[in-house]
């Protein structure tokens, strides 16, 4: 990939942080009556809390947890597994909300904010997977430009979808855009071109071609529902489904990135290379 790409990748893995997304924690004291607590986190929906202890934020509760007594008897220190300093990119808390525990967020080893599976469903995270789709979308277009030639990617489409794409190209030129045929392709049409590169796949972490479509169709029903309100918000069991599609992206961009455009197909592919 070229430069310009790689300087795209770092921008946009760092232009959302955790910081930026996080919630700040809610926190008591550790002599602080349990039952209290609890109904203070029922009245806010919240599930966890800080504790501190001389002013300062030392472990956390669970609202489900806490009955008779203090915070102090309730009292847990923070996973390490489960820590993320604010300046992190959302990659890694995606990666961490994968153990079913809420992310918490510090700052200089002082523990101020909290990130759990529900945050995923506000503004800033759905614009960054809208953002990592893009990028993948990308991706995928600079090697299938930098590898195949024109008339062998639209060979792998269907006949309608060649048509569409035709008058779209001829539209496009009526109204004197410059655009090629490959740039008229749509996310799913270069997903397909990139699932018939069987030589390609293995390397890309793919078993098979029918593993890559399936993986496909998760990508374009992502993207798809992020423009509803409630894109991400889902059970646990469907939203671990759904943060294992979006690492799984960013797994993908990163292979077609360290690939970059020359990777030349066999001929036993039957694609052709780009001349």
């Amino acid at each position: 990939m070229s430069e310009a790409f790689h300087d795209l990748r770092r921008i946009f893995n760092h232009s959302i942080t955790v910081g930026m997304v996080a919630e700040h924690l809610l926190s008591f004291d550790t002599d602080r009556e349990a039952q209290q607590v609890n109904q203070i986190l029922s009245d806010h929906n919240f599930d966890f809390a800080g504790v501190r202890r001389l002013g300062r934020i030392v472990g956390y509760v669970r609202r489900d947890a806490l009955q008779e007594g203090t915070l102090e008897n309730y009292l847990q220190e923070f996973p390490q597994t489960s820590l993320l300093p604010e300046g992190e990119g959302l990659a890694e808390a995606v990666r961490k909300l994968q153990n079913r525990e809420p992310v918490f967020v510090h700052r200089s080893s002082v523990v101020w904010g909290i990130f759990t599976g529900a945050d995923m469903n506000r503004t800033a995270p759905r614009l960054w997977v809208v953002g990592l789709v893009g990028i993948l979308e990308a991706a995928v277009a600079s090697w299938i430009r930098s590898n195949l030639c024109e008339r062998n990617v639209l060979a792998c489409l269907s006949p309608g979808r060649r048509k569409k794409v035709n008058e779209l190209y001829n539209e496009l030129r009526q109204h004197n855009v410059e655009l090629d045929r490959l740039s008229c392709l749509q996310l799913a049409d270069r997903l397909l071109v990139l699932s018939k590169q069987e030589n390609l796949l293995p390397r890309l972490g793919f078993h098979s071609k029918s593993d890559f479509r399936g993986f496909s169709n998760k990508v374009v029903r992502l993207r798809d529902n992020l423009y509803h309100p409630n894109g991400l918000k889902e059970d646990s069991e469907v939203l671990d489904q759904k943060l294992a599609i979006i690492l799984q992206i960013e797994r993908l961009i990163a292979s077609l990135d360290e690939l970059g455009g020359n990777h030349a197909i066999s001929p036993s592919s039957g694609l052709g290379v780009a001349p």
